[in-house]
């Protein structure tokens, strides 16, 4: 970005992109393939939503659910 830091140039820039635009990475890398494609570092676990809310409460001490 050659040193600027402004908003229009950082949109013009870096592309937004949806879940849907990265599936297939994202579902290479859930099938073991170890190429960065998504990272320079080594993925090593997916975290659904659910799991991630989960890890959330059990650091506030709120718990888990269902259990």
């Amino acid at each position: 970005m050659e040193g600027r830091t402004d908003r229009e140039v950082f949109k013009a820039r870096v592309p937004i992109v949806t879940y849907e635009d990265l599936r297939p990475e994202i579902e290479r890398t859930a099938n073991s393939d170890r190429s960065n494609i998504i990272s320079s570092h080594p993925i090593t676990e997916f975290l659904t939503r659910y799991h991630v809310l989960l890890l959330r409460e059990s650091q506030v001490g709120g718990g888990g659910r269902g259990a």
